[in-house]
């Protein structure tokens, strides 16, 4: 009976469960998109630029451990963990925002971006804009920004 008990303990939650259902899953049931993005910590694990039939990921080795806060519904924090230049802040403080609570548009960095996936766990945004090159030419880019939990 005493190894039972033990199983049945060691089978338990750490957190009591109160973020997961579904098998470790964040419960997202009943919150704003805004208030996902405002949940916890964020680690930005992928920054893909394409065009012209190429895909290049396009974050910088130093940002890599950099950790995005959305402290309220109109700006969020940068932690700069590893500097990519020794005069960078320890923490940036940035504007961002949404048109509304639910809507699809998310603003921030300067550029307008569409939510293409939301969890509690991970979030996939998306930017389709007009790219003039050097020589002239012009062409349609895409960037895909992807944030996981921290």
């Amino acid at each position: 009976m005493m190894l039972g008990a033990i199983g049945f303990l060691a089978s338990c939650d750490d957190d009591g469960g109160s973020n997961n259902n579904n098998g470790g899953t964040i419960d997202i049931s009943g919150k704003t998109k805004q208030e996902v993005f405002m949940m916890h910590s964020w680690k930005l694990t992928s920054w893909i630029d394409s065009g012209q039939g190429e895909k290049t990921e396009s974050i910088e080795q130093c940002k890599q451990d950099d950790v995005y806060n959305f402290t309220t519904t109109t700006s969020f924090t940068v932690t700069n963990n590893q500097k990519c230049d020794p005069s960078d802040k320890d923490v940036d403080v940035l504007s961002w925002g949404m048109s509304t609570p639910n809507g699809s548009d998310v603003n921030f960095f300067g550029v307008s971006w569409k939510i293409k996936a939301l969890t509690g766990e991970k979030i996939t945004l998306n930017r389709k804009y007009l790219f003039n090159f050097p020589s002239g030419s012009t062409d349609t880019l895409y960037s895909d920004v992807t944030f996981v939990k921290k």
